[in-house]
């Protein structure tokens, strides 16, 4: 339990963050901003393995643009071939 108030954070994030970068921004970032003397000093594990990825998702009424939805399939298809779409997101 940190400064008795939890056992775990959840802490969304995209593809393109690893668990290194998650590590250094708990660590050197948020906790010295919070100021808290109850958390100096303390390290919080970081799960290597996420609870669940969040993917791209477009909806439209039934029947009505597929011919766009088809289009945005493709580029993600090939976004995540070639590895533009990662590219894009770092960005993000």
């Amino acid at each position: 339990m940190v400064a008795k108030r939890s056992d775990v954070m959840f802490i969304p994030f995209n593809q393109s963050v690893n668990r290194d970068q998650i590590d250094q921004a708990i660590h050197h970032k948020m906790i010295v901003a919070f100021n808290d003397p109850d958390l100096t000093g303390r390290r919080f594990n970081i799960s290597s393995n996420p609870i669940f990825l969040d993917t791209i998702h477009f909806a439209s009424s039934k029947y009505h643009f597929q011919d766009v939805i088809d289009k945005i399939d493709l580029a993600i298809e090939r976004g995540t071939k070639n590895g533009q779409l990662k590219k894009l997101f770092k960005t993000y």
